[in-house]
């Protein structure tokens, strides 16, 4: 597990990854931190021949601005090396990436209009409760599981929220 490698990780990739890292030890897993360049030109063929070369098994693919803007080709390279991909929002998997499970985004929107409306009403914003998202989904893309030769399970596919063909 590398941990803390430039660029550094921000507190909420950090925590991110620090859980995981947990999760993966107590399956008998490893991870690793491998970071986008954080240029203009972000170099993600570079990122996948160290991921080749290092021998990683699977990729989870944090919600960031390098990542957003390679998001297309992040999944092209996943499934022309068929490294399973994981990603936190289902944007990326409708760009071709394997699945996603995360809060539903617009449910915060929606949140943060209500507590807007009651800073707005003159709520004092320190007496707001903090809340967790409450919805989630899954969303599976089944033409980059067939792609990568990889099966999903029935059961999976049915507690999907969507599934892409």
């Amino acid at each position: 597990m590398q941990k803390g490698i430039s660029p550094a990780l921000d507190q909420t990739n950090q925590t991110k990854f620090d859980v995981a890292a947990v999760t993966a030890k107590a399956l008998g897993m490893t991870i690793a931190w491998r970071p986008l360049s954080d240029s203009r030109d972000v170099d993600v063929d570079a990122l996948f021949t160290s991921i080749l070369a290092k021998g990683d098994q699977a990729l989870y693919v944090v919600f960031d601005p390098l990542t957003i803007r390679a998001q297309k080709r992040i999944a092209d390279l996943a499934i022309s090396n068929k490294i399973p991909a994981v990603y936190e929002i289902r944007d990326y998997v409708i760009s071709g990436g394997l699945l996603s499970y995360t809060y539903l985004r617009a449910q915060n929107f929606e949140r943060a209009a209500v507590f807007l409306d009651k800073i707005f009403k003159g709520a004092n914003p320190a007496d707001l409760p903090v809340e967790q998202p409450t919805k989630f989904e899954l969303v599976i893309n089944r033409k980059t599981a067939k792609a990568i030769g990889l099966g999903i399970p029935d059961k999976l596919l049915a507690i999907a929220d969507e599934v892409i063909e």
